[in-house]
């Protein structure tokens, strides 16, 4: 199997432009199921043919375990509102009994669904359809499609490799593990993995593991969880922590994690972390293969994410690796000096291309694109008062900039963490918190937190 690093996600069809204009900085990229079963065409015509990208499609099985989550919060999570169109269209791919569950039932999958003889079944009816929709929906697709259809008939009877319609692997039905669930699916989910093992034995099975964070805190816990998927004998591992910021996490948890890590890569199989800040790109050189963000907001996750939020504009700050507020990174750059010529932004800040497009004479006022906004205004009642509120939203051209100039940023991180050794990785953190922690105090605390567990875990013994 090819070895991929750097792995990024695709949350939005309106996020294609970045995949395709960045797509020689990356080694694959993953993309959720409803969104490939909400938008079929147009997504396999571009995954298929026009990026021919290596790619993975995440079934996203455990989102049956909210049926809360599911609905539409346009309307309002009341039990009359209506399932998301994109899950709906999941749904129709994943066969009739997990439908008639959430569509009809209105209920949230559960552990007991699956026992017996008749819940076994269901396991493997799910399970088949599952790993169909994974392996032929973009290939069936993109065949029946006017405009590529014979274009990639006439390229797979050549066997060429222009095309590329299937996922580098299959991922079967997963639920997600809490250290008071975790007793109840962890033979579900192994199940799962071992029947597609046999029935689809000639693809490649990887299993996705996806657990609280939690659970890290528990040893016990985590050998279980070891014990059990290696016993599946699948073809590598993608792991997700719920809410782990790798950053806003402390010294256990990260320590936990590598322990987890390292005793699971006794099995000899890729492991991947599926949302990762620079702490887990850090671990490709030991024991992740590689590992998956997003576009800016992709390095942590919840599993049932609440709500959303305004959006702002952030500036990733390369030294951190670490995206800040713009006014908190404009307070910062002015404090350094660093926008008085862009020779000094270019050789302390960033210069990659985006910035070299933005930062030229006067880079204090240039640097103003990356925070530029506009106002609304709007009314509020509060009781029998009403009163206006003004609220700033990041221009498109801003957030355009920004994303960018992440995308840059993160393909250096890889690049630089693949060419440095421990010590040198760790002495980048502690100069960049040395240099910075005057300005910022403890947002930056997190660097020293990673140069700990780092050296306690790969170089205890030796000198830095």
């Amino acid at each position: 199997m090819t070895n991929y690093k750097h792995l990024i996600r695709m949350g939005t069809n309106a996020e294609k432009k970045y995949c395709r204009d960045f797509q020689n900085q990356y080694d694959a990229i993953v993309i959720n199921a409803n969104i490939l079963a909400h938008t079929t065409s147009s997504m396999s015509s571009f995954l298929g043919c026009e990026l021919s990208k290596d790619f993975l499609i995440d079934p996203q099985t455990y989102a049956f375990q909210s049926y809360g989550n599911l609905l539409q919060t346009s309307k309002g999570k009341t039990p009359n509102a209506n399932i998301k169109k994109s899950i709906s269209s999941m749904l129709t791919s994943y066969g009739e009994k997990i439908k008639k569950i959430i569509e009809e039932e209105k209920r949230s999958i559960s552990y007991n669904d699956f026992l017996g003889e008749e819940g076994e079944a269901f396991l493997h009816e799910l399970s088949d359809n599952v790993i169909d929709f994974q392996l032929n929906t973009i290939q069936n697709q993109s065949l029946e499609n006017s405009e590529y259809g014979e274009y990639i008939q006439y390229e797979l009877a050549s066997n060429t490799q222009t095309v590329n319609l299937k996922p580098f692997a299959l991922i079967p039905p997963y639920f997600y593990m809490t250290e008071n669930t975790v007793d109840n699916w962890i033979l579900h989910n192994t199940n799962a993995i071992k029947y597609c093992k046999e029935k689809f034995c000639d693809e490649t099975i990887y299993a996705q593991i996806v657990i609280n964070k939690e659970i890290l805190l528990n040893t016990g816990i985590i050998d279980k969880i070891i014990k059990y998927y290696s016993s599946t004998n699948a073809d590598g591992y993608f792991i997700w922590i719920d809410s782990f910021d790798e950053k806003n996490i402390g010294q256990t948890y990260l320590n936990n994690f590598i322990y987890f890590l390292k005793n699971l890569k006794n099995c000899n199989k890729p492991i991947y972390q599926i949302y990762g800040s620079y702490f887990s790109i850090m671990l490709t050189k030991d024991c992740l293969s590689g590992t998956c963000h997003g576009m800016e907001y992709g390095e942590t996750r919840e599993v049932f994410p609440v709500g959303g939020g305004i959006p702002v504009s952030k500036f990733y700050m390369p030294d951190l690796h670490k995206r800040l507020l713009y006014r908190d990174a404009l307070e910062f750059l002015l404090a350094k000096k660093y926008l008085v010529d862009k020779a000094t932004y270019f050789s302390n800040v960033c210069d990659c291309k985006t910035c070299k497009q933005v930062i030229n004479d006067n880079p204090e006022i240039d640097f103003s694109a990356y925070g530029d906004f506009n106002s609304t205004t709007f009314k509020r009642k509060a009781g029998n008062r009403e009163y206006s509120v003004t609220m700033d939203y990041p221009t498109t051209e801003a957030k355009d900039l920004c994303l960018k100039h992440y995308l840059f940023n993160k393909t250096v991180e890889y690049e630089y963490v693949n060419t440095k050794n421990w010590q040198e990785l760790i002495q980048q953190l502690l100069e960049a918190h040395n240099n910075s922690c005057d300005i910022l105090g403890d947002d930056v605390d997190y660097l020293l937190t990673w140069a700990n567990v780092i050296k306690s875990n790969f170089i205890e013994d030796q000198e830095i």
